[in-house]
């Protein structure tokens, strides 16, 4: 793929008038989508001008010894060739149950995400950005559907969310092919670091990659990843009318703040437990409560808790996942973030 072509499609995606005068983190591993978007986001940049800047930020989980420090120094070393500032921290290895496979895989992920706020918010940044791909999104889609997600999880990964009031994640090459990603930096003779642990079947996303996928566009012409990026944009459309449905709930019964939700019982028991559940997912993600646990059992455990308390008689109190406590006295339930009473 040429560079222009390439650049005009990230253009299209994110235009600079929206980001050029603001600083931006660039999340960058030292592999091929992240050494790609840094090359882009740089020539865009230099090109717009602007009063912003960006930030190179790359985390060392130290997963791979030797290998992770030379993705470090590499990733430095690009930035010092671009006249970009990077930061570079010590992401380390969580610790307790679940740190193998996906327990593994969002564990780090989150982490990550953690320290690269804390580097957004030590330089004053407005966006962060990240090198995921079209192949991502396919990836990400299959992985959740064969997990049983909802349409949350169908849905993909978003091109942008915001993280904090003052903060948001932007994708620039969410719809770009990683072959043509490839194709760019062959082009600019731009070298990026192979990591080893892409090719280990311990990781679901790896299995998914590197054996399932292909056998799936074997048996379907190569037509599995265009039909799971529709899935992924009709879930889209059916959450952006569900959120529309659920406004009207939100907005008589629930008083959201960071870290708390309180919301009025009663009349709950009369709505349908869909748009009930929809409103307390909205809510919870609102209050910046952590979701990752809140299974489907979970969230219709909660709802039915809710729709039933406005008959309560006597006091409820539980913790939910995350950890959140809720509690329920005088027709109104309380979320705090916080630790409660043992997990339901």
């Amino acid at each position: 793929m040429s560079n222009s072509l390439l650049h005009e499609k990230v253009r299209d995606a994110w235009h600079p008038e929206r980001w050029r005068d603001f600083t931006v983190i660039v999340a960058v591993s030292g592999g091929a989508d992240s050494v790609c978007l840094l090359s882009v986001m740089k020539q865009l940049k230099s090109q717009s001008l602007g009063r912003g800047r960006l930030v190179v930020a790359h985390v060392n989980h130290a997963l791979r010894a030797q290998a992770s420090e030379s993705d470090a120094d590499f990733v430095v070393q690009l930035a010092e060739q671009l006249q970009v500032p990077a930061v570079v921290v010590d992401g380390g290895l969580p610790s307790g149950q679940g740190n193998q496979g996906v327990g593994l895989e969002s564990a780090l992920r989150k982490k990550r995400y953690e320290l690269f706020s804390q580097i957004a918010a030590q330089y004053g940044a407005r966006y962060l950005v990240t090198g995921h791909t079209r192949n991502d999104q396919v990836e990400t889609v299959l992985f959740r559907a064969l997990r049983g997600t909802g349409l949350e999880g169908l849905s993909g990964i978003p091109v942008r969310r915001a993280v904090s009031d003052n903060l948001t994640v932007v994708r620039p090459l969410l719809k770009i092919d990683r072959q043509e990603v490839l194709e760019y930096l062959a082009s600019r003779q731009q070298n990026y670091r192979e990591d080893a642990s892409n090719g280990s079947l311990e990781f679901t996303r790896n299995r998914i990659r590197n054996v399932i996928l292909p056998q799936m566009r074997d048996s379907f012409e190569n037509s599995v990843d265009d039909a799971l990026l529709r899935l992924a944009q009709h879930a889209e459309n059916h959450k952006t009318m569900l959120r529309l449905l659920v406004k009207p709930l939100l907005e008589q019964y629930f008083c959201v703040q960071k870290g708390e939700v309180k919301i009025r019982c009663e009349g709950l028991h009369n709505q349908s437990m869909e748009l009930v559940k929809a409103a307390l997912r909205s809510a919870w993600r609102e209050a910046n409560f952590a979701e990752g646990d809140m299974t489907t059992s979970k969230w219709n455990q909660l709802s039915r808790r809710l729709m039933a308390s406005a008959t309560l008689a006597e006091t409820l109190v539980e913790t939910y996942p995350g950890p959140v406590r809720v509690s329920v006295k005088k027709n109104t339930m309380t979320l705090v973030s916080g630790l409660g009473q043992s997990t339901v």
